[in-house]
């Protein structure tokens, strides 16, 4: 069973990495795997748990968080392939690691990894902003009303923490919007073959309501798709009977 999406089939092993993806051990859940899903769902809460306390307390605690971040992120991320090469597994043959780009397109990781990066990074950033912003607070208040003498907020490390984790958020965005990019490159380059490979087995021939159906676009799209290939002079347009044909050149 396959769901579809922008013209695209999303298979099932991507859909258990997806899961995994926003809760770390619901595809393994949902793959029957209680145990493996219990482990990354307890591996996430207690890198959730440093995170936040990193971010409440963290003038006291060690671990910063602009170390902490980056690796919950990709924590989800493992997560996510951990589940889809389970699944994969069933399916094919082929080790994990060797099936990584035929599980998952580079440019849809780049837009998962960036994705997480700059979400988790920005949650971040104004949490530590927060906290930085109350604990000046309460230090001001402290120091008017003589108060037990609370150590002074560190602006240094703010400050730099702070760089680090819009560092985070920026790359992470920047992949993102590239793997965006590839992504609709990639989406075209497939419907194109799709909607030729359909015209070659029809005797060189297609309609636009074919390349419709064919490549899963509204008809919009597929006459701009046949036009596009007349264009580069890869189809011509001929009319028989009332109807618009676009037949293959070479």
């Amino acid at each position: 069973m396959t769901m579809h999406a922008q013209g695209l089939q999303i298979p099932n092993y991507q859909m258990y990495g997806f899961a995994s993806l926003v809760a770390p051990g619901l595809g393994h859940f949902l793959q029957r795997a209680p145990f493996r899903g219990a482990l990354w769902l307890l591996g996430a809460l207690t890198l959730w748990y440093f995170l936040a306390l990193s971010l409440s307390s963290w003038i006291y605690f060690e671990l910063p968080a602009s170390l902490l971040a980056p690796i919950v992120a990709l924590y989800h991320c493992a997560s996510m392939y951990a589940a889809m090469a389970r699944a994969y597994q069933v399916q094919r043959e082929p080790t994990p690691l060797h099936a990584a780009q035929e599980m998952m397109p580079v440019y849809l990781w780049k837009q998962v990894i960036g994705g997480v990066l700059a979400i988790v990074g920005a949650v971040a950033v104004m949490l530590l902003s927060g906290s930085f912003a109350d604990y000046a607070y309460t230090w001001l208040s402290s120091q008017v009303h003589r108060g037990w003498g609370m150590p002074r907020p560190a602006w240094g490390e703010f400050v730099s923490q702070s760089v680090i984790l819009w560092g985070m958020t920026a790359l992470g965005a920047w992949l993102f919007r590239a793997g965006h990019t590839e992504s609709k490159t990639a989406q075209q380059a497939l419907r194109e073959r799709a909607v030729v490979a359909y015209a070659v087995q029809h005797g060189g021939r297609v309609t636009v309501a074919e390349a419709s159906v064919v490549a899963q676009i509204s008809l919009h799209e597929a006459r701009s798709l046949l036009e596009r290939l007349v264009l580069e002079r890869y189809a011509i347009e001929t009319e028989q009977d009332g109807i618009i044909y676009y037949h293959l050149t070479r």
